[in-house]
């Protein structure tokens, strides 16, 4: 007697592991843009605490951004191992700011604003 699988069933078990997986791609990638988002609002407020002491300091919020690469910047601020491939432009003032933090992988923005930062936005 021949042992082994037939046609039909390798088959069915492919259709089957083709339908489950056609399942869970949608999903796969949802989870991975929700991490990218955090990611991206993670390394904006990383540096918060560092411009709360720069304006304590100086009396108004940091407008140095960041590009990977760069030193710390005026505040002595860096971002963290794995949010250092991003770009930081800060539009600040001495009531607030907003930091657009991009992705040059996806193109993605993110911006994330901090009391009330000026309207006008200024490229670093």
């Amino acid at each position: 007697m021949a042992r082994g699988f037939t046609l039909l069933e390798l088959m069915v078990v492919i259709a089957i592991v083709g339908f489950l997986m056609a399942l869970a791609l949608p999903s796969y990638q949802g989870y991975e843009e929700q991490a990218r988002h955090a990611t991206l609002r993670s390394a904006a407020q990383s540096m918060a605490v560092r411009q709360a002491l720069y304006r304590a300091e100086e009396g108004t919020y940091s407008g140095e951004g960041w590009s990977p690469g760069d030193d710390p910047t005026e505040t002595g601020w860096a971002p963290s191992d794995g949010a250092d491939a991003f770009t930081y432009a800060i539009n600040a003032s001495s009531d607030g700011y907003a930091v657009t933090v991009t992705d040059p992988a996806s193109d993605e923005e993110l911006v994330v604003s901090y009391g009330n930062p000026p309207t006008v936005q200024t490229q670093q």
